[in-house]
């Protein structure tokens, strides 16, 4: 199991984005993995391409093309810091920047 690239503290990633500098919970935390599908759930979880979400983040992630574009982009950003667009297309079919 690897490590996530996405986030050091455990605590909702979208609730972080939203929320700046407040204190937030470790708590009641679901583990996503950003990148969504039976082979690239397996490399999200290789790759560290993985969050913590509350609850209501994990749900609204799964039911609204925005939230979850917001979530792929950024992981996808994530990635090219260190790798290429073109090994990020490799690994998962496509780019979604």
């Amino acid at each position: 199991m690897a490590k996530s690239i996405m986030q050091d503290k455990k605590e909702c990633w979208l609730c972080r984005n939203a929320n700046g500098s407040i204190e937030l919970s470790p708590y009641g935390l679901e583990e996503h993995h950003c990148i969504s599908g039976t082979a690239n759930r397996k490399i999200s979880e290789e790759t560290g391409l993985k969050m913590w979400l509350c609850v209501y983040h994990h749900r609204l992630v799964h039911s609204c093309r925005e939230a979850e574009l917001i979530v792929k982009t950024s992981a996808q950003m994530k990635y090219e810091e260190t790798h290429s667009r073109e090994e990020f297309i490799s690994k998962f079919g496509k780019s979604w920047l």
